[in-house]
């Protein structure tokens, strides 16, 4: 069995100054990581925005990010795949998964399906 023995004076230094090293590197890795993992609260704008009708009928809404776009799609009554599918593609857009004009294609896609597309955006 080995005597524990003290480390000399610039060796217990340098092993304190790598010790705390690590300790830095391993909370700005943790904080990195969280940073990421955090969605952000900046809307996810696309462009150009998509004119639809809304109510009342004669009203018209420029849709121009994701957020605006779930917003519109949880209205409409024609809820089939391509409906599913701008959903979907809008909260990962929201949850930083996809670039924002992946929300645009499908959210335009849906909107045609409604039938509330004011122009061929």
């Amino acid at each position: 069995m080995e005597d524990d023995q003290p480390l000399p004076p610039k060796l217990a230094a340098l092993a304190r100054e790598l010790q705390e090293e690590l300790e830095r590197r391993e909370q700005q890795w943790a904080d990195e990581t969280a940073a990421a993992l955090v969605p952000s609260t900046e809307p996810h704008l696309f462009s150009p925005s998509v004119s639809v009708r809304t109510e009342p009928p004669s009203e018209t809404r420029n849709v121009d990010s994701a957020e605006a776009a779930v917003e519109e799609l949880l209205n409409c009554t024609e809820r089939g795949p391509k409906w599913n599918l701008a959903l979907r593609v809008c909260i990962a857009v929201i949850a930083d998964k996809m670039e924002a004009q992946e929300a645009r294609k499908a959210f335009l896609a849906a909107a045609e399906v409604e039938g509330v597309l004011r122009s061929s955006s």
